[in-house]
């Protein structure tokens, strides 16, 4: 490993990076959602904002749904997180706190606007 690569278990820094606080998510979530038409496969299902928990494999069918589910998560467990990077294929996050592992990656499909966990 040379001095430019970091161990695959570590997220990169970015400047996009910035702070959700328990204030930004509850004003975030107290807009409502509108849950569209579910989507099911052997391996994943689609999650509504009343999610329990998240899960490898977790299908959403946009972003915004994702986020969303996301945000409940975190305000039910009272953790904060960072996003390390957002863009229109890729969301990538991680607990705020040094000693917590959390992380989340989820990426778009191709051919949809469907996001995997």
């Amino acid at each position: 490993m040379n001095a430019t690569q970091r161990p695959p278990e570590i997220v990169q820094d970015n400047e996009e990076e910035f702070l959700f606080t328990n204030d930004d998510l509850i004003a975030s979530v107290s807009r409502g959602h509108q849950a569209g038409p579910s989507s099911r496969s052997s391996r994943t299902t689609r999650v509504i904002p009343d999610v329990e928990d998240l899960h490898v494999d977790q299908l959403f069918d946009k972003k915004k749904d994702m986020q969303e589910a996301v945000h409940l998560i975190v305000l039910k467990h009272n953790f904060e997180f960072k996003v390390k990077k957002s863009n229109k294929t890729v969301y990538t996050l991680a607990c705020v706190d040094g000693s917590c592992k959390w992380r989340l990656r989820a990426m778009k499909f191709d051919t949809s606007d469907i996001f995997v966990i």
